[in-house]
């Protein structure tokens, strides 16, 4: 009678859940793990309803209450793992994902969602910057998805791999895999623009430009868009397409340091040292830590003879990145 009882306010959980009344949702499937305190899967869908909430302590609690309960190398366990390591990836802890995706893919089972963990632990593999590891993992969840006809899924899949093999270096490859995406899910700008950052990088500026063309008629206020094909401009020295494209991406999106830095950075690029100055001095006073905009306004300092300001600059790159061998070149050209 209890099982009984606590599948009844599983189904309401389910129906809350499903429309986002995750507060009702709790009250749910908290009565349902009471009444049945051997299942998981209540567990598992309250710390669900609270990631939602973004309450992450609160719903990591539940978590590991759903692992405890889940039978070892179940694929009940396999589920919770995966949803748990999206969870820590959203949360910029990828060693922690990277954990629970591995354990997951280390039970047996025909129902597992082996391409999700593939797919997942590749990318959290890219954020901790071992590329390789997460190209081999994408490609085999691509691998796995041979008979998809879902070409959405694929596209994501391919799009992921093209990121990847961006950051390597592997550029043809990269277009490639952006290209196949596009394809499968043409109105997705996303593609369009990932595709454009690797035609910019390989100097095919002109298919580059198209790209971002037409990735801004599908979305005319992407911010992100509008910068990457200013930066193209940039490359062709077609300083007044840039500077317009950076400007509309600022009005969008004023206090992001990295726009107004790559128009100060056009700027410094004409000799307007005075605009530059001032833009890089803005980006600073947004993010502090920015290097590029540091350098900048170091290069600025020298141009304009005034070592005393332009060294201070190359201080400040040099205590977060002692390596940094831009800075430590400018530096040599001041003394």
């Amino acid at each position: 009678m209890e099982k009984y009882i606590a599948e009844l306010y599983a189904k309401c959980g389910n129906i809350n859940f499903s429309k986002s009344n995750y507060e009702r949702a709790i009250i749910d499937y908290s009565n349902a793990s009471k009444f049945d305190e051997s299942k998981s899967l209540y567990v598992f869908q309250l710390a669900k309803c609270l990631q939602e909430m973004h309450q992450i302590e609160d719903s990591l609690y539940f978590y590991e209450q759903a692992i405890e309960r889940a039978p070892p190398l179940s694929q009940e366990l396999a589920n919770i793992k995966l949803r748990r390591g999206m969870m820590f990836s959203k949360n910029n802890q990828f060693d922690k994902a990277i954990d629970d995706f591995s354990e997951a893919l280390s039970v047996k089972s025909e129902k597992l969602q082996f391409f999700d963990l593939y797919l997942e632990r590749g990318k959290a593999y890219r954020k901790i910057g071992k590329i390789d590891l997460s190209i081999s993992d994408i490609g085999m969840c691509l691998e796995l998805q041979k008979t998809n006809t879902k070409p959405k899924i694929l596209a994501n899949a391919l799009n992921e791999l093209g990121l990847s093999l961006f950051l390597k270096g592997s550029l043809e490859e990269s277009v490639d895999r952006f290209t196949k995406a596009i394809e499968l899910d043409p109105e997705n700008s996303m593609f369009l623009n990932n595709r454009g950052k690797s035609n910019t990088a390989m100097g095919f500026f002109d298919q580059a430009n198209t790209d971002y063309d037409q990735a801004l008629v599908l979305s005319p206020l992407n911010s992100i868009y509008l910068h990457n094909r200013g930066l193209n401009f940039v490359e062709t020295k077609e300083f007044i397409m840039a500077h317009e494209d950076f400007d509309k991406a600022i009005e969008i999106e004023p206090s992001n340091g990295i726009y107004l830095y790559s128009k100060g950075n056009a700027f410094l690029l004409e000799n307007n040292l005075l605009d530059a100055k001032n833009l890089f001095i803005a980006s600073i006073k947004i993010d502090s830590n920015n290097i590029d905009s540091h350098l900048g306004l170091a290069t600025v300092h020298e141009k304009l003879n005034m070592m005393k300001n332009a060294l201070e600059e190359v201080d400040i790159v040099t205590k977060l990145n002692p390596t940094n061998m831009k800075a430590l070149k400018l530096k040599g050209n001041i003394y």
